[in-house]
């Protein structure tokens, strides 16, 4: 009975074995029942496994420079060699779940904060192709947004190089060692703010606690297109700064419609400058772009400084004609009517008329008193001391211009060599500006 029952269980035993390598037989032929898929190709031969990728780009989603990422999408292909897999035919083609059937590597992408497969392709979006060597090629669909460090210190007329690194996630280069079989190759190199220069493969290697590990590098180099920023930044810029100028046409004495421009530029300035920094991150260096709106929200301050400094120069040059003429017409009266060294005049405030003074200094004494009297407003009693100088009975001096100073006229000096510094110098930046953002480019 014993034997008997050990005899019964051999015989399933066989006959569930045959049954398996016949459904084996039928289903893949060229697969062996014995076939491991988590036994790498050439691992009993003790040697690593090689495998060469290509890596196709269809199209770059988006390239955010506020996130430093880049999305991708494409195709990794990978090809090797299993000598386990021998065909009978030219080739066979797997798709979906027959994947599971046959040994894949398990790349990964290093530096992606997203991916749709990990630790391998997804086999739902591969197709494997099996020739009768054994040769494997194996390629699937990736969707990959991966980081990529950004310097925007020449912003907007930057170049950024983001990577792409691959390896492979349990095997290291003792086991797996990958290699470009060819350069990357990009599609659609036009994208709306960026133009794909070039597209370089390339190799490194990182080590780990489990060992070193191939990297393969997959670089791109993104120049960004400036049109729109000319259009909407620099172009309006200027237009401002020339706007500015507009203010050495008026009056020394529109003081307030000289500030009100002023201000009014200043604070759109700075809704251009806030509005070109939007879309970026808050680095703490200074960016090209930055250089340019400090130099024109420079030049409008300026202008508008320049204007309040014109306008009390301007009012006290007023104040010195007023007190010159009045000062000069009162010692005339004064020394045509010798004897008399007292006399009201409203020559002090800015009440004084010229023509009253002339009068004044063609009267006698008496008829000088008398009108004097009947003035109205406010009068002030002058004298001329033993010296010659003349003073107010309430204490104020009539100043006098000195001979070389009197005939400068310091807020019209000032006003000219601005209006041909100030525009000269910003024309002569934005000569070094270009030149110096135009040759990064080209570099």
């Amino acid at each position: 009975m014993f034997r008997y029952s050990h005899l019964q269980i051999a015989l399933s035993l066989c006959s569930f074995s045959l049954a398996c390598s016949k459904r084996c037989v039928e289903r893949f032929p060229f697969i062996p029942c014995d076939y491991d898929t988590k036994v790498r190709p050439d691992e009993r031969k003790g040697r690593p496994t090689n495998i060469a990728i290509q890596f196709y780009i269809e199209s770059f989603g988006q390239v955010d420079v506020e996130k430093m990422e880049l999305e991708t999408f494409g195709y990794i292909s990978q090809s090797w060699r299993d000598d386990r897999l021998k065909l009978n035919k030219s080739f066979v083609i797997l798709k979906g779940d027959e994947l599971k059937h046959v040994w894949t590597p398990d790349i990964y992408c290093v530096n992606c904060r997203s991916q749709n497969f990990e630790n391998g392709l997804n086999p739902k979006q591969g197709m494997m192709r099996i020739t009768q060597n054994g040769s494997v090629f194996l390629s699937a669909g990736v969707h990959l947004v991966a980081s990529c460090y950004m310097n925007l210190r020449k912003f907007p007329f930057d170049v950024q190089r983001c990577t792409l690194k691959f390896s492979s996630y349990g095997y290291n280069s003792s086991f797996l060692r990958y290699n470009w079989k060819a350069d990357p190759f990009v599609k659609i190199k036009r994208m709306d703010q960026f133009m794909i220069e070039d597209a370089k493969g390339g190799m490194d290697k990182e080590k780990y606690m489990s060992g070193s590990f191939d990297i393969v590098l997959s670089s791109f180099a993104f120049v960004r297109r400036v049109g729109y920023y000319i259009l909407q930044l620099y172009v309006p810029t200027a237009m401002l700064v020339g706007l500015s100028w507009t203010m050495f046409c008026l009056n020394h004495d529109h003081t307030g419609d000289r500030i009100t421009i002023g201000v009014t530029l200043f604070l759109t300035m700075m809704f251009l400058h806030g509005y070109a920094n939007t879309s970026l991150p808050r680095v703490s260096y200074v960016k090209m772009v930055d250089l340019f709106m400090v130099v024109s929200l420079g030049e409008i301050l300026i202008i508008t400084v320049e204007s309040i400094v014109i306008s009390k120069l301007h009012d006290r040059f007023i104040d010195q004609e007023e007190n010159k003429h009045a000062g000069t017409h009162v010692t005339k009266a004064l020394k045509k009517n010798k004897g008399y060294n007292l006399f009201k005049c409203c020559c002090i405030n800015r009440s004084c008329k010229r023509d009253k003074c002339h009068e004044l200094e063609n009267q006698p004494r008496n008829q000088v008193e008398s009108q004097n009297e009947n003035e109205e407003g406010s009068k002030a009693l002058l004298k001329i001391s033993g010296e010659g100088k003349v003073s107010s009975s309430n204490g104020r001096k009539v100043s006098f211009i000195p001979a070389k100073l009197k005939k400068i006229k310091w807020h019209d000096v000032i006003e000219k060599a601005s209006m041909i510094l100030i525009p000269f110098s910003f024309v002569s930046f934005n000569i070094w500006y270009w030149i110096i953002s135009l040759s990064s480019l080209e570099a």
